[in-house]
């Protein structure tokens, strides 16, 4: 009986301790299980605060554009007969920034979206940063024409960096659009390079109407909103928002000086050395040799009509020879009767696409020595991994549209036409 007490008190105690470690496991679990369900509800209520920003951008800011869009072409399909050249040259001129402005506004969002799921990886490359800046100030040459503002490329010409292409472009665009937004008529914005240190600085400066300090504070925290700028502007307040985010992804940060009513200056670090720049060949011909072109014959395959239309009207205008083909089957059949010397191809097409047009021309050895690039609308990684000789983004840029062209074409003249 003694034993069997014993026994009682041992099973009683050990009972005790196995019920009082099962409940600080639970009130630890319990702790555990209100902790994560807090940070997920964070994250929910932060995720539901992006989708109504979205909601909103894409409610107003995206539709907005479309109704002077939709005005204006109207206008001029109604009284064509009664406007005058100067009248018609004036509402193109507003429905072309107007689309600008759009298309600006589109590829931010898609940025930040990219952002907001932590998709998006960098790929580094070596190129002039010169470059860069001549292809953004002339982008944004007619919307500060029309508000009076001057652009200035400071930039060094030698200057070579490592950096992601793309990303460092939606950087600068951002920056440089934000500039024109916030300085008044008769204003100067400048983008240049500077070594502080050995390490090399992109700046954008401008003398617009500045900010706080409490004001850069709200940029940098991500908690700032939009306001409208010196002609009344409107925007998302996304565009600073995707700078300083893809500069952390790109292992840089971006640096404020502002005061108000003097001017602001955004910059920051980038990986880089002073590289003599060694012309390209077609760059030494002379203006003849390069206008020289009308026997090349290039090959347009695209399905949208008004596509076609306008890469072909561009391509005249820079004096080539071209022809049309709607889909990667029609343009094989033209093959199959014709010389190209270079082929633009559009990547998403009904009954063969780029990719398989593309796959039949270089495993054919009458047709593989054709250079192929593809002009999409869809951003992508590098095309040229995927066998494409290069790539043109829609809507078409002429000045891009050109390089390409002379690249391939140009270095190849014969000697005889000189």
């Amino acid at each position: 009986q003694k034993v069997m007490i014993q026994m009682l008190i041992m099973f009683l105690i050990f009972f005790s301790m196995s019920l009082a470690v099962l409940m600080f496991t639970l009130k630890i679990s319990t702790k555990e299980l209100l902790s994560i369900i807090k940070v997920r509800t964070l994250h929910l209520k932060q995720a539901n605060q992006q989708k109504n920003k979205l909601f909103s951008i894409v409610a107003h800011d995206l539709r907005s554009p479309f109704s002077p869009i939709i005005g204006l072409t109207q206008m001029v399909i109604n009284e064509i007969d009664k406007l005058t050249k100067k009248d018609i040259v004036k509402a193109n001129t507003d429905v072309n920034l107007t689309a600008r402005h759009v298309l600006d506004l589109l590829e931010t969002l898609l940025h930040w979206s990219r952002i907001q799921m932590d998709k998006g990886t960098i790929s580094k490359g070596n190129f002039y940063l010169n470059d860069l800046a001549i292809s953004n100030l002339n982008l944004f040459k007619m919307l500060a024409h029309e508000k009076q503002i001057s652009l200035k490329n400071s930039v060094n010409e030698t200057l070579e960096i490592n950096a992601d292409n793309s990303v460092l472009n939606t950087i600068i665009r951002n920056l440089i659009s934000n500039a024109i937004k916030y300085t008044p008529s008769g204003g100067l914005i400048e983008i240049s390079s500077r070594q502080i240190n050995n390490q090399w600085q992109l700046v954008i400066s401008d003398n617009g109407i500045g900010m706080t300090s409490r004001q850069i504070s709200s940029i940098l925290a991500d908690q700032s909103k939009s306001t409208t700028g010196t002609n009344g502007e409107i925007g998302t307040g996304l565009g600073l928002s995707v700078c300083i985010e893809l500069l952390k992804k790109h292992g840089s940060q971006l640096i404020i000086e502002s005061k108000e009513t003097i001017g602001s200056q955004f910059y920051f670090d980038v990986e880089g050395c002073l590289k003599q720049k060694i012309p390209h060949a077609h760059n030494t011909l002379s203006d003849s040799t390069i206008k020289n072109t009308d026997h090349f014959k290039i090959l347009i395959v695209d399905d949208q009509s008004i596509n076609r239309m306008l890469l072909g009207a561009t391509i005249k205008k820079l004096e080539y020879d071209h022809e049309q083909a709607k889909n990667g089957k029609d343009a094989l059949e033209k093959l199959k009767h014709d010389k190209y010397d270079l082929i633009l191809t559009d990547i998403k097409m009904p009954m063969m696409d780029g990719f398989e047009l593309l796959n039949s021309i270089k495993n054919n050895p009458i047709y593989n020595t054709i250079p192929v690039i593809a002009f999409t609308g869809t951003e992508a990684d590098d095309l040229s991994n995927k066998g494409f000789d290069g790539q043109l983004m829609k809507p078409l840029d002429e000045d891009k549209l050109k390089v390409i062209l002379e690249h391939f074409l140009v270095p190849h003249l014969d000697p005889s036409m000189k």
